[in-house]
């Protein structure tokens, strides 16, 4: 198949049924003026399978939903992620946040940390090397979880193999530690940082396979892609999941309804949980 973009037909009602199937699936509500990006991300994948139009595509998604899901929610969720995103929340767990626990907690046991839509990799891997970096971390104790609903992302993550674009963000002297530089331009994530991480696949509107709570949890850029109502019911979940005095993390241009919620702001969309 090889059509120009405007002889892929693309109907109100094969739209209307995408942003069912992404509702349901993932929560995402697509609004109409997604339309056009839904459009664009989806002629490639149209190309790939010889399918001549976007109703076609739907026939074909619900007869091989199994095998067709991942390809669709990665096609139309936003992947663009760096080192050290937001670097004011990590330049503030660095200097404040994480002594401060280590002042109450002298004896713990076991650190666990959270990173909720960890994409290609890059946010779990700046915790690590930020812990890593620290003097007197106790890293052996310490234990990262790193989830996110598109799989393909997470096996990317895993390898731990990055671009020069990808790891331009990372100051000089975390990448002169911690990145290693092949012949063929690529960039890997050393060892010591990538056992720290465990990356697991995980859908935030479905039910949560965790029993423990954790000392921090980074959900960042991922509430802007829900409605009202969903966004207070993972706001809600991600607090009960979090231990009294821990920090939950959002990204700078997501509006934080904190009422009832028992958690106060801190600096730079990061909250505490109260007592």
């Amino acid at each position: 198949m090889n059509l120009p973009n405007d002889r892929v037909k693309f109907s109100d009602s094969a739209f209307d049924r995408i942003g069912f199937f992404m509702y349901q699936s993932t929560g995402i509500r697509l609004q109409s003026s997604d339309k056009k990006m839904v459009y664009t991300r989806l002629l490639r994948r149209l190309r790939e399978l010889s399918i001549n139009t976007v109703d076609d595509y739907v026939d074909y998604l619900e007869l091989n939903l199994e095998k067709e899901h991942a390809a669709l929610i990665g096609l139309l969720t936003t992947h663009k992620s760096y080192f050290f995103r937001e670097s004011q929340q990590f330049d503030l767990m660095e200097k404040e946040l994480i002594p401060k626990l280590l002042k109450a907690h002298p004896h713990r046991q076991e650190w666990l940390i959270w990173s909720c839509a960890c994409s290609k990799g890059q946010e779990p891997y700046s915790i690590a090397m930020i812990l890593d970096h620290m003097d007197g971390f106790p890293l052996s104790l310490t234990k990262i979880l790193a989830t996110d609903v598109d799989s393909e992302l997470l096996e990317h993550a895993q390898v731990g193999v990055y671009s020069e674009e990808e790891v331009r963000e990372l100051p000089q002297e975390y990448r002169d530690k911690y990145i290693r530089q092949s012949r063929f331009e690529q960039y890997f994530v050393d060892a010591s940082v990538k056992k720290l991480v465990r990356f697991k696949p995980l859908n935030i509107v479905s039910p949560w396979p965790m029993k423990k709570l954790f000392s921090m949890i980074f959900c960042r850029n991922l509430l802007i892609y829900f409605d009202v109502n969903t966004q207070h019911q993972i706001i809600r979940r991600l607090v009960g999941q979090l231990e009294q005095g821990g920090y939950l993390f959002f990204g700078h241009s997501e509006k934080i309804d904190t009422g009832r919620l028992g958690i106060k702001h801190v600096a730079s969309n990061v909250y505490i949980k109260e007592r």
